[in-house]
């Protein structure tokens, strides 16, 4: 067993170790599957952040998607009655997406977990502790920013303004753009205490604590302060536990208001400027989709983790095994089987030295040498 497990690339042994990490918390892997109506994507397109969607017809003239994400599946599949006690599981999926500015279509590797019912606070708790615990299976340095949706939200529905310059702001708050919030701003009918706590969002991120004491002078309503009490609350049920350390806020974090509520977070690794790690509180889309029961969860993007996972190895095998026709057999068995049980190396065995064929030795069998 120990040799099976030694011959697994280091995304092979990360995805068995994320596994285990999920059942070790009784969750079960979930059975999605490759092909949904087109229509599930269609009316659920801003949760996707696209409508590059491959689809096609069946035999039957129904009109099916290759996949572009797995929460959509696994909350299609819940019950439409609350659930009792909660439904915990896991997946390792690849979905099919356009990456942005690309023309071309990718599979992506995703890991992750979804806790599905009534989620309370301990629910939350228990979905930054397993995003805290993938992140350090990937390795450390590691940094887990939190947010709360009702934070800015709260903000913003203060605001005597539409849906539509909500949105607008929110995007500007995300991409930390303070030109083009401040401009937005001075545009919109808001009191000036207002215009102020929110051009200040974007630069709201920093160590869990003192950016928490400077968010609560910025509160306004009681949905921010609760947002901040919430967060306050979930910080405290996780600070002892040794990988707190690895914990931000960053209020500049936002996600789609019609779609995300609550505590909302995103994963980063040392050496890597893109997001590994996205998950948050969903409970406004198992609504839309017809469900009693709420949800959060996250997903690991492991393919983001190749240029780290990647083991740069100088040969093509550890040992190139030379023998010819006055070889015996057996010698050339009981020498391989020596070399890869007790060893632990990788054999090539030729007549010759192969072309474009690399190997940090040759033992050369032929004409009965001693290897």
């Amino acid at each position: 067993m120990e040799n099976e497990i030694n011959i697994l690339s280091r995304e092979e042994k990360l995805k068995l170790e994320l596994r285990s990490i999920y059942e070790s918390h009784g969750f079960k892997k979930a059975n999605v599957n490759k092909f949904e109506p087109y229509d599930l994507y269609v009316d659920n397109k801003s949760f996707l952040n696209t409508d590059k969607i491959i689809s096609f017809m069946d035999l039957d003239g129904r009109v099916l998607s290759l996949k572009p994400d797995v929460t959509l599946s696994i909350v299609k599949k819940m019950p439409d009655e609350k659930l009792k006690g909660f439904m915990k599981v896991y997946y390792d999926e690849k979905v099919v997406r356009l990456p942005f500015g690309s023309h071309e279509y990718k599979e992506i590797s995703q890991t992750g977990i979804e806790i599905l019912g009534e989620i309370d606070a301990y629910a939350k708790v228990e979905a930054v502790f397993l995003a805290l615990r993938s992140l350090n299976a990937i390795g450390e340095p590691f940094v887990l920013d939190i947010s709360h949706m009702g934070f800015v939200s709260g903000l913003l529905d203060e605001c005597d303004i539409t849906d539509e310059e909500k949105k607008t702001l929110n995007s500007f708050i995300f991409s930390k753009n303070t030109h083009e919030l401040e401009s937005e701003l001075k545009k919109l009918n808001i009191p000036e205490n207002l215009k102020k706590s929110i051009e200040t969002i974007p630069l709201l991120y920093g160590p869990f604590e003192s950016t928490l004491e400077r968010a609560k002078s910025l509160a306004l309503g009681e949905t921010s302060l609760n947002a901040l009490k919430e967060l306050e609350n979930l910080y405290n049920s996780v600070k002892f536990n040794s990988l707190s350390k690895n914990i931000s806020l960053d209020f500049s974090i936002v996600n789609d208001i019609d779609y995300y509520n609550g505590i909302i977070f995103q994963g980063y690794i040392k050496g890597l400027s893109k997001i590994v790690l996205k998950g948050g509180n969903y409970d406004f889309l198992t609504k839309k989709m017809g469900k009693q029961s709420g949800a959060i969860g996250f997903a690991v993007y492991t393919d983001e983790l190749s240029r780290l996972l990647y083991e740069k190895k100088n040969f093509d095998c550890d040992i190139i095994l030379l023998y010819d026709d006055k070889t015996e057999f057996s010698y050339i068995y009981k020498i391989a089987r020596d070399l890869i049980l007790e060893d632990n190396f990788s054999i090539r065995i030729e007549r010759e030295i192969p072309d474009n064929i690399t190997a940090a030795k040759i033992l050369d069998l032929r004409e009965n040498k001693d290897a």
